[in-house]
């Protein structure tokens, strides 16, 4: 992905793992309010390449635009590309993302999921602190509450048991909901 002012430029290609065949490729030029538009494009035009048949309920998931803040969108791909280094740095470097994006858009339930996230591996590596654990669940249980179906949610909420509770039964409840079909690390 290419971005320049307001334009974005995507370039997908699928290729078949086992042997590296090409199998479809398309390059997407659009306006960055219409990033969404372009993802859910582009899983349709996969599930097609792969002769997948897609249920009403995933196309449902797929046209699920998160945002419609671009800058708080930009801002928490900014929160993901740190928080996979797992650091305590990189994690506090993509909370304060996270509570950008959440401060740009409140109604942003990825963003609310993984600032939950950061904030429960923080409190369980180095801040144990009463802050961090009320922080921790406010954004699980917002992200929840924005949307009930996203899996991102259930896992936060299950990470918060887990790793500031310590509550190791509970999680399991939570991820089953993420287990049952539900949309995963959209971004």
């Amino acid at each position: 992905m290419q971005k320049a002012g307001d334009a974005v430029r995507v370039n997908v290609q699928l290729i078949r793992a086992e042997n590296d065949a090409h199998l479809w490729a398309d390059t997407y030029d659009r306006k960055l309010t219409d990033i969404f538009a372009v993802e859910s494009e582009v899983a349709q035009r996969i599930a097609s390449s792969l002769e997948a048949h897609l249920s009403g309920r995933e196309q449902q998931q797929i046209a699920v635009v998160p945002t419609k803040n671009p800058q708080a969108y930009d801002t928490y791909l900014r929160g993901l590309a740190l928080i996979i280094r797992e650091s305590p740095d990189d994690v506090r470097k993509a909370r304060d993302f996270f509570r950008q994006a959440v401060e740009l858009d409140p109604s942003y339930a990825q963003a609310w999921s993984q600032l939950s996230i950061a904030n429960s591996e923080l409190y369980f590596s180095d801040e144990r602190t009463p802050a961090a654990l009320e922080n921790s669940r406010h954004a699980a249980e917002t992200a929840v509450r924005l949307q009930p179906d996203l899996s991102d949610a259930h896992s936060a909420l299950a990470l918060y048991y887990y790793f500031c509770l310590q509550d190791f039964d509970r999680p399991c409840s939570s991820w089953r909901k993420r287990a049952g079909g539900h949309r995963m690390m959209a971004t």
